[in-house]
């Protein structure tokens, strides 16, 4: 018995692209299928910290990490006005940062040369999820670290930070 041909045409695949530094998420799926949008720029990152505040180590924390536009903040502070490409912030322990916890960020429709700002801090508390950190910021005495995303990565160490 021969197979059967199916008469539907072929689905095209999308024509994103997804290197090795860049992952296939969710996200990246619904931009290349749902929303037909070919620009998915990916920055994978690693924060990290110490909490030496012996009184700190078994709080939870909350951890932002937000990514900006080249030129958008300085070695300690996000300039004013500046809005996120993308943004994410969940709840950790000391143990976590300590040993590095790992957040990918991806910009729906952003297409840029040069290497976007990775802005990252930690505070007491837990995350309050309100547009996944979009419009947070540091507040007095959090952990508080800035790198420029290279080939999609980034290592961001947190100090102390200081309005």
């Amino acid at each position: 018995m021969a197979a059967r041909r199916s008469s539907q045409p072929a689905i095209p695949k999308p024509k994103a692209k997804f290197g090795s530094a860049s992952p296939v998420s969710w996200m990246a799926l619904v931009a290349a299928t749902t929303l037909g949008l070919s620009q998915v720029q990916y920055v994978r990152t690693t924060v990290s910290a110490h909490i030496v505040a012996p009184e700190l180590r078994d709080c939870s924390f909350r951890l932002i990490v937000q990514s900006y536009a080249p030129g958008s903040a300085d070695a300690h502070h996000i300039a004013v006005g500046a809005r996120p490409l993308a943004s994410s912030q969940r709840a950790i322990t000391s143990e976590e940062l300590a040993q590095g916890v790992r957040i990918d960020l991806a910009h729906v429709g952003v297409s840029s040369e040069e290497a976007p700002l990775v802005v990252a801090w930690v505070e007491p508390g837990d995350p309050d999820l309100e547009f996944d950190g979009m419009t947070a910021r540091p507040s007095e005495g959090a952990l508080f670290g800035l790198r420029e995303a290279h080939h999609g990565t980034s290592e961001v160490l947190l100090k102390p930070f200081h309005a």
